[in-house]
């Protein structure tokens, strides 16, 4: 008996596996004899026809070594002395049909030499009677296999249909080859054995094509919108760029989305609404972030998008105003444009109305793969995770596709001006960039007045302080008559802060538009020049106060004509009487100063009691609320007054200063004498009650004269009481006879460890050196001292006893147990013995 099978089968299989123990002869075929066989039984060539191949290989081998390129079964360097042998088999598909055989056999017989010989012979039938360079496509396999499939459970019945169904459509043989191809390369295994084809549009072209001529061309063009309208169709699924056939959970999302889809084309005011907010959404793509410069100046003006069929409100800026040919008429919107004022500074952009049933479908399809999603949630089963994923490559898709609609859309819009002037453009941002230089004088017809690139040379040499710095913008007239300061002059009058004037005159509602760098610098001229007073944080405030952003948050006030240089002069001398230095020529700018140097003055002529309070002057409160040449033009014409009163705030500042001291002395003395002089300390009360400090005579002399006297006596009995009671303590501790025989280092030390020591009265010749020794010690630190002295030199007497007593000596007897007479008075002996020599040192105990 002969069993033939396969390489691998007689081991594989179980019904096979039970005759390999009788039959011990064996015959192993490798597989290159299986393509030995295929090749000389159905793929021989004449050898005349031999040399034609070679020729159209060498001619058409850009299309064979394309195909699944990226792959693991792509072209090899062995392939090339398999071409004409194996043709019309291409070396790449013999591979991809081994791959799927593998993973489609659930038996082990589809891949036997008999099913491969069967295979090469139908495949070369399908191409006998074709021209030279027909080749077999890919999907031939599934025409093979597609019964057993089904019938091996491989294969769904409903895939078996619906690829059979396809047939029946316009393009359906080539439809249909697509679906089968879809299902074979989704058979084949993603890990362990990935080879990397997947249902691609690319992979698809290559292993459908079936000549090597132009015809694989023709194909590859076919392919990707067959491909789609099989998508569209409900047959292949998108997951993420490759396809699937539909599986019965992603007919159930299709279906849905189909639904909805229905639904929404025939929602036109919903749409509508998506079509306007998308196309907004490519117009702010497109022209976001558009600005101009403007002038030599280059002021950025930025370009602000206005959309509906209501006209823009009024603005400093540039406005497009977006018309909707949707849902306006063109003719209307056209004419309304023409309607306008021609210096009417607004830019008009129509969109006109096209490819409306192509963005409907778009829109529809977008918003229908979106809803979709949201109810249909996140499936938990594989073929429902597949539908979800197909169903957001979708959307995607739709997506793209609304976005390159509208980007053509708005690519076909048209530019006008007001007045009804069309301009033409490459792109509409460079349009819109080219149509604002246009209007920009129609928005700001002033601003020529200050347009200039050196504005930021006039604001730094206005700060160091030059009259001329104007220079810088080719003007040498007076500062204040300059085109941009004479309008800031004008506008101040009685008070503006600078982000008002800056308002003014940056925005173009006004029709300046001017450079902030301009109006900045005009303030600052218009300070030096003494025309203008600045104020920060209600405090005057000079220029070198002031930079570009504090500028806005300073108030300014046009100020009186310059001052003469008789007036100057009488301020300096004013300046100079108060003490106050100043720049000579900067006069305005030290006046605030001047008048917080008064303030000081005053409040030196004055102060907490016992001085007098401060004067109240009110000149000077109104005077803190002026500025540069209102504040000089005050001062000058209370000059001679100012002189008078500086004069006595001097005097009585230098009086308070001279007399103080000793009232806080006084004081001091008087918290550390309770009891001694009642009457001084109801004195300085009086004296603090009634501010009476600078009373002539000064009634402080007499209260620190007297309270000095009666402190100095009373510190002086203190010590001397100390003093006395420690001799009379001394004078016992020699008395006893321990104290006595001690040396005096020993005693010394004693005395020292107790706390009796000698205490000096230290220095109270003047007030304040009376005052430092009641600080180190007080009258009643004194008395303690001396009420401790007794205890204090008991204590080192006992000190001194306990280190003299002598000290015992132990004696320790030996025991023993004493059994007659002679035992004990020996035992006795012994004893008498050791404590009369123990008591030769001293006491003994026993």
């Amino acid at each position: 008996m002969v069993v033939g099978t396969g390489q691998s089968a007689l081991s594989d299989m179980p019904n096979l596996q039970r005759l390999m123990g009788r039959f011990t002869a064996k015959v192993h075929l490798k597989d290159n004899d299986v393509e030995k066989v295929v090749r000389t039984v159905v793929l021989q060539k004449q050898e005349s026809h031999k040399p034609t191949l070679q020729e159209l290989i060498a001619r058409r081998d850009g299309e064979i070594t394309r195909q699944l390129k990226s792959t693991k079964i792509a072209t090899r360097s062995e392939d090339h002395a398999a071409y004409v042998p194996d043709y019309p088999l291409l070396p790449v598909r013999l591979r991809f049909w081994q791959h799927v055989l593998h993973s489609c056999d659930a038996t082990g017989t589809a891949a036997q030499m008999r099913t491969q010989l069967r295979v090469a012979h139908e495949a070369c039938r399908r191409v006998a009677d074709r021209p030279v360079g027909a080749v077999i496509p890919a999907d031939f396999i599934y025409e093979q296999l597609a019964n057993d499939l089904v019938i091996s459970g491989e294969m769904q019945k409903r895939y078996q249909e619906i690829i059979e169904e396809q047939k029946e459509r316009p393009d359906g043989e080539l439809r249909s080859r697509i679906a089968a191809l879809v299902f074979l390369i989704n058979k084949l295994p993603r890990e362990g054995g990935d080879i990397g084809v997947r249902a691609t549009v690319d992979h698809l072209a290559d292993l459908l094509t079936d000549d090597l001529g132009d015809s694989a061309t023709e194909i590859r063009a076919r392919v990707p919108n067959l491909v789609q309208a099989l998508v569209d169709d409900g047959v292949l699924m998108d997951v993420e760029g490759e396809y699937r056939l539909q599986t019965t959970e992603g007919a159930a999302w299709e279906s849905e989305f189909r639904r909805r889809r229905a639904a929404l084309l025939n929602n036109e005011p919903q749409l509508a609404a998506q079509r306007l907010q998308r196309l907004q959404q490519a117009i702010n793509a497109q022209l976001s972030g558009v600005s101009v410069l403007h002038g030599a100046a280059k002021v950025k003006r930025k370009v602000i998008l206005h959309f509906g069929q209501e006209p823009p409100p009024a603005a400093d800026e540039l406005v497009v105003w977006v018309r909707d040919g949707f849902q306006e008429s063109e003719t209307a919107v056209i004419g309304d444009i023409q309607k306008r004022d021609v210096a009417d500074p607004t830019l008009h952009i129509l969109i006109p109305k096209s490819k409306t049933d192509l963005l409907k479908n778009a829109l529809a399809a977008a918003l229908a793969a979106e809803e979709t999603l949201h109810f249909k949630g996140q499936p938990i089963g594989d073929e429902g995770k597949e539908a979800r994923k197909a169903m957001i490559t979708r959307q995607s898709a739709e997506e793209d596709r609304v976005n390159t609609l509208m980007t053509e859309i708005v690519s076909g819009g048209r530019l006008f001006l007001s007045g009804g002037h069309e301009l033409s453009f490459i792109t509409l941002r460079a349009g819109i960039e080219d149509a604002a230089h246009q209007v920009l004088d129609r928005l700001y017809p002033k601003f020529h007045q200050g347009d200039n690139a050196n504005w930021p040379i006039v604001w730094k040499k206005a700060r160091e302080g030059s009259s001329n710095a104007l220079q810088a913008v080719q003007y040498s007239g007076d500062p204040h008559k300059h085109a941009v300061t004479a309008a800031i002059l004008s506008f101040i009058g009685a008070g503006k802060t600078g982000s008002q004037v800056e308002d003014r005159f940056t925005g173009g509602g006004a029709g300046y538009g001017w450079p902030k760098d301009a109006v900045d610098a005009g303030l600052a001229m218009l300070m030096v020049s003494e025309h203008l007073s600045a104020r920060l944080n209600n405090q005057p405030a000079s220029l070198s106060d002031l930079d570009q952003r504090k500028i806005g948050q300073a108030e300014f006030r046009v100020q009186h004509p310059v001052l003469t240089a008789v007036q100057k002069l009488r301020i300096k001398k004013l300046f100079q009487e108060a003490g106050h230095k100043f720049e000579p020529g900067q006069e305005a700018a030290a006046a605030p100063g001047f008048v917080q140097a008064l303030k000081h003055l005053v409040r030196a002529a004055g102060g907490d009691p016992p001085a007098p309070a401060a004067p109240t002057i009110p000149d000077l409160v109104a005077m803190e609320s002026l500025t540069g040449n209102d504040l000089l033009f005050a001062l000058f014409d209370q000059a001679d007054d100012l002189t008078q009163r500086i004069a006595g705030w001097k005097a009585m500042g230098e009086k308070i200063k001279d007399r103080l001291p000793a009232f806080t002395l006084a004081e001091s003395l008087q918290a550390h004498a309770p009891g001694l002089a009642d009457a001084h300390a109801e004195t300085l009360a009086a004296i603090r009650t009634n501010r009476s400090l600078l009373d002539d005579p000064d009634p402080t002399v007499t209260v620190l004269k007297s309270l000095g006297t009666a402190l100095r006596a009373a510190l002086k009995a203190a010590a001397d009481q100390y003093a006395a009671t420690l001799a009379g303590q001394r004078a016992k501790l020699e008395a006893h006879p321990v104290w006595s025989a001690l040396p005096e280092p020993k005693r010394a030390s004693l005395l020292l460890a107790a706390g009796v020591i000698d205490r000096i009265l230290p220095p109270t010749g003047t007030d304040a050196e009376l005052l430092a020794a009641l600080q180190a010690q007080d009258l009643a630190a004194w008395q303690t001292q001396t009420d401790a002295l007794p205890t204090r030199c008991a204590q080192a007497l006992a000190t001194a006893i306990k280190e003299t007593e002598p000290k015992a000596t132990r004696v320790s007897l030996p025991s023993a147990t004493l059994r007659n007479q002679a035992e004990l008075e020996e035992w006795l002996e012994q004893a008498r013995a050791e404590i009369e020599a123990a008591l030769v040192e001293g006491p003994v105990i026993v």
